[in-house]
């Protein structure tokens, strides 16, 4: 439990600096395809999000302009979210309990069952899916749909998920702030406003979050302070970093006792 603890400890100092930006500033936004407009992603240089009302995937630039769409396959009963693991793009559909592989023109190549009920946001660490569930769980399963962990959500309904910057970035739908946790789940380790008072998905690009607005129609580009990307340290580097800290802390000190005799 010390390693998210020590977390907010640097979170809370950095990011009160008035150097930076504060995370979750509103950088730019857009109309969404349509007022059914829930989840988004990232794709290395376009950004994908669901367009409900007109059963689509559309794919858009950064400043909203569309370039190209296809249709949600049949099977695809509810979805919710989606994330794109640096080939395919993967959906949830909570109606089914599944999730989707397709490809970037709609065929659908795969799906599995999620070991949730009720799946709702989605993001791809890397290596494992997030998935969030209600009432307030995430899952950690891997792409064949095997639960390798689950853990409890800072927020109910976590219905828009990101991984950015080794931390989960959630929406939920009874919540008026996009929260953060680690991989432990359970605590939020940082939170923001919502720019949308319900945030149906949640993106990130390598440098901005992007968030879909259901109040609004409109998608978002959020900041996110460079000086949040800090690791999760190990409790060696935690050991080896606090040592540090005190003997510098001694040398300060020091330093201010002889400034004074002299």
């Amino acid at each position: 439990m010390k390693k998210p603890l020590i977390l907010i400890v640097f979170l809370t100092i950095f990011t009160n600096s008035s150097v930076y930006s504060a995370t979750g500033d509103v950088l730019s936004s857009f109309s969404a395809p349509s007022a059914g407009t829930t989840g988004v992603t990232f794709d290395g240089t376009y950004l994908w999000t669901i367009d409900t009302l007109n059963r689509e995937f559309v794919q858009l630039t950064k400043t909203g302009t569309k370039i190209t769409s296809f249709s949600i396959p049949a099977e695809i009963v509810s979805p919710v979210d989606l994330t794109y693991d640096g080939s395919f793009l993967w959906v949830t559909d909570k109606t089914s309990d599944k999730i989707f592989q397709l490809s970037t023109v709609g065929l659908v190549l795969s799906f599995f069952l999620c070991p949730c009920t009720q799946p709702l946001g989605l993001a791809f660490d890397g290596t494992y899916f997030l998935v969030g569930s209600e009432p307030d769980e995430i899952v950690q399963v891997t792409t064949s749909g095997t639960l390798v962990k689950s853990m409890v959500s800072p927020v109910r309904v976590p219905q828009g998920l990101t991984y950015a910057n080794d931390l989960i970035w959630i929406s939920g739908l009874i919540t008026d702030n996009i929260h953060a946790t680690t991989i432990y789940g359970g605590l939020s380790v940082y939170s923001f406003p919502e720019p949308d008072a319900n945030t149906q998905g949640l993106g990130f690009d390598g440098i901005s979050l992007w968030a879909a607005g259901s109040i609004t129609d409109k998608i978002y580009e959020l900041e996110l302070n460079p000086i949040m990307i800090i690791p999760v340290l190990s409790h060696f580097e935690l050991t080896i970093l606090l040592i540090v800290f005190g003997l510098l802390l001694g040398i300060y000190s020091q330093l201010k006792v002889l400034s004074k005799v002299h």
